[in-house]
């Protein structure tokens, strides 16, 4: 069990940053109403075990997240 899994169990917004092989639809809370929680874009090249690249999620799509999940408060 992940973090936001646990945190899935009370009604807080919470934000979880997913990689490629393991996706927020395979690993995060189901059908959580609070959950903004943002999956690495495959790149190009495709996914393996050895891509270190949790960077190509935007700086601006996590802050968007983030602002989603304050107006829930």
């Amino acid at each position: 069990m992940g973090v936001t899994q646990i945190a899935s169990c009370g009604n807080v917004p919470m934000i979880g940053l997913y990689q490629c092989l393991i996706t927020k639809e395979r690993a995060g809370p189901l059908e959580h109403p609070c959950d903004f929680s943002l999956n690495m874009p495959t790149p190009s090249s495709g996914c393996s075990k050895n891509l270190n690249s949790m960077g190509i999620i935007s700086a601006k799509d996590v802050f968007h997240a983030a602002e989603k999940a304050v107006r829930l408060n």
